[in-house]
């Protein structure tokens, strides 16, 4: 990513420590930082924002198309992948 971009990295079922139901996050970069920004719909078409710590990409809800699948769907589809993957991994080792 340039600095001075937004990228839509879609919809989330849940975001750990925040809302749980649905989120929309994004990511915004500046010169030395980056900041997630989490979205949260509220009644009567109100919404709450939060910057939040981490991407969590086992809770991507996100289709191939439209604003719910991001910017990169098919990339962000094999993250939740490979999420999934470790946390399964070190479930089985506890």
């Amino acid at each position: 990513m340039e600095e001075g971009e937004v990228e839509c990295l879609g919809h989330f079922n849940e975001v750990c420590g925040h809302h749980p139901g649905p989120s929309w996050l994004f990511r915004v970069t500046g010169r030395k930082k980056e900041w997630i920004i989490m979205i949260h719909p509220h009644n009567a078409g109100a919404a709450y924002s939060h910057l939040i710590d981490g991407i969590p990409w086992e809770h991507w809800a996100g289709s191939r198309t439209g604003l719910s699948g991001g910017d990169h769907p098919r990339q962000y589809a094999m993250n939740r992948a490979k999420a999934r993957r470790r946390i399964n991994s070190e479930a089985g080792r506890v």
